[in-house]
């Protein structure tokens, strides 16, 4: 990953010293891949029962702080991001969106749910983010956006569709924005957090 994605998540260490989960989980990404690319030719692969890409959170989850929130959310985004370079490697291309969802400038945003069958076998990852919302994903099938909506669910920042298109257009390329409120939507698309909390972030509105 950049410096910018390792910035932000040194921020947050300073902060919290929460559980690290994403170590394992890509670890088992990885050996997925390693193990269907490593067959030899001709071996007869036993059939495996599906199972379900997304992790349901636990019935009832620990109450965290906003600097917890924010660092599982860097740890679920940065292992999505694995498992689509997993998937890259075997098909070829990103896993396409689809043209139902959230119109956000010439993006169309959908749950991430939304492309469960067509993530690696034995993915495990969470489908909602901290708050309860849905992670959305974008993809031409050459480029991803994942955007995680903020505290609030909801997709305020004016300023949006122009970093989605300069996070997937290189003659538009801008640099990260910073951003001060947990309302406030997470970007992450490539190997890097095009838009991120900085070390003041508060709640802005009124719970």
């Amino acid at each position: 990953m950049t410096a910018r994605t390792d910035e932000w998540m040194a921020s947050i260490d300073r902060k919290d010293d929460g559980v690290r989960r994403v170590v394992s989980v890509v670890v088992a990404v990885l050996v997925l891949a390693g193990c269907r690319r490593l067959s030899p030719p001709g071996s007869i692969e036993r059939e495996v029962a599906p199972v379900p890409p997304f992790v349901a959170p636990p019935a009832t989850a620990p109450l965290e702080s906003d600097i917890q929130k924010l660092r599982r959310v860097a740890v679920d985004t940065r292992t999505l991001a694995v498992t689509l370079e997993v998937s890259l490697n075997d098909a070829g291309q990103f896993p396409r969106s689809g043209p139902d969802g959230i119109a956000v400038g010439e993006f169309v945003l959908v749950p991430l749910v939304s492309i469960g069958d067509v993530l690696p076998r034995g993915s495990q990852l969470a489908a909602d983010d901290p708050w309860g919302n849905p992670y959305l994903y974008w993809s031409s099938g050459r480029s991803y956006l994942i955007v995680c909506t903020g505290s609030d669910g909801v997709i305020s920042s004016a300023n949006l569709a122009g970093v989605l298109e300069s996070a997937v257009r290189p003659t538009t390329s801008a640099p990260p924005v910073t951003t001060s409120c947990l309302e406030d939507e997470i970007v992450f698309s490539g190997d890097e957090f095009v838009q991120s909390p900085g070390d003041d972030v508060r709640q802005c509105t009124s719970r």
